[in-house]
């Protein structure tokens, strides 16, 4: 695509996220798509994912991320992609299951490196991001992400490629716990102290509670109004899609993203909101969903200006809505599926 066509879309995402399938060796209890897992009923096929890496390329999103599921079931597969990808890979996310011995570990990272893991990438580095907590009492040991922490950086440069640690868990003792039970098994394995070079970051989960707003500590079912809570979300160090772009990119975040599901599906977020179902890749072009979004008031705003600017947009329809005290264990999303529903419904009438 041209640089002139590009300047006439609204929105033009910078990284796309492939969910490859819905197999899990493990079940989390606050697993965001649990119902999903437990069916492992869909997968993309190394064609569908690669056909729609080379549209996003010709449209001009220049990166992708690999998650799940668990992507490294079927290792041949994450390997052609990332083999074959036109796309810099931001990302892997796993639960560390495969890694289940210092040996395997190895030969996983050997393999990755033939395929060009990091070498590859032309702008950035290529992360693999460690999911524990929930994870380790699914029954993931927690050896597992040492033994992928401690032999990274034995095969990839630290000027290309990174590992970090996501604590997933709502207790705040279990997630301080389970990082000095980490940090203290990881040198006792390796003799050594933590490589410093990993960072390790809490994300906090539970089962139909939006994690985001769990992050902020907020889930009080206190009632609070939608501009106050949209303002601490703004004010905090959340990053996310209907955070202005232009304060995104001062934080060096790889976004706006959109999503494709495994069962194809489209989403605006890279988030699993699902408040904008945009098409399905197994049906249409990625250039034509992404099209879509023109003909959406409300997605194209919170898009183009945050979830303030779809407030004032919601306003227009509903006077004071900002004031409207809602509960605040709403996320971002939840907020967004509310103004959306708001402006949907009555926008018709006005324009």
């Amino acid at each position: 695509m041209s640089r002139s066509n590009q300047k006439s879309w609204n929105y033009l995402p910078v990284t796309i996220e492939i969910e490859m399938s819905h197999q899990c060796p493990i079940l989390c209890k606050g697993c965001a798509i649990k119902k999903d897992i437990f069916k492992a009923k869909y997968k993309l096929n190394q064609n569908e994912i690669l056909t729609v890496l080379k549209e996003a390329k010709k449209i001009g999103i220049k990166n992708y991320s690999l998650t799940g599921g668990e992507p490294f079931l079927d290792l041949t597969l994450l390997k052609n992609i990332i083999n074959l990808s036109p796309l810099d890979l931001v990302k892997i996310n796993t639960n560390a299951f495969i890694f289940s011995s210092p040996q395997k570990t190895k030969d996983i990272y050997r393999q990755l490196l033939e395929t060009g893991f990091s070498l590859k990438n032309k702008h950035i580095s290529s992360w693999l991001n460690l999911s524990v907590g929930q994870q380790t009492l699914a029954g993931v040991p927690l050896e597992n992400a040492i033994f992928a922490c401690r032999d990274f950086y034995n095969f990839f440069s630290e000027k290309k490629a990174g590992i970090s640690l996501l604590v997933f868990c709502l207790d705040q003792k279990y997630s301080k716990d389970i990082i000095e039970k980490f940090i203290n098994k990881y040198e006792q394995i390796s003799g050594h102290e933590f490589d410093r070079r990993i960072p390790i970051k809490i994300i906090p989960s539970r089962l139909n509670e939006c994690s985001t707003a769990l992050k902020l500590n907020q889930y009080s079912k206190k009632k609070i109004a939608i501009k106050t809570l949209i303002k601490h979300y703004l004010n905090s160090d959340l990053m996310i899609n209907c955070t202005p772009p232009d304060i995104q990119y001062q934080y060096g975040i790889i976004a706006p993203r959109i999503l494709v599901r495994a069962d194809g599906s489209v989403y605006s977020c890279y988030g699993f909101g699902h408040v904008y179902n945009l098409g399905n890749i197994k049906k249409e072009s990625l250039k034509k969903i992404l099209q879509k979004i023109n003909s959406n008031i409300a997605l194209k705003t919170v898009l183009q200006s945050g979830l303030m600017g779809l407030l004032e947009l919601a306003n227009k329809y509903r006077p004071r809505i900002g004031q409207e005290r809602i509960s605040d264990s709403y996320g971002p999303c939840d907020i967004c599926q509310y103004l959306n529903d708001i402006i949907l419904s009555n926008c018709g009438k006005k324009q």
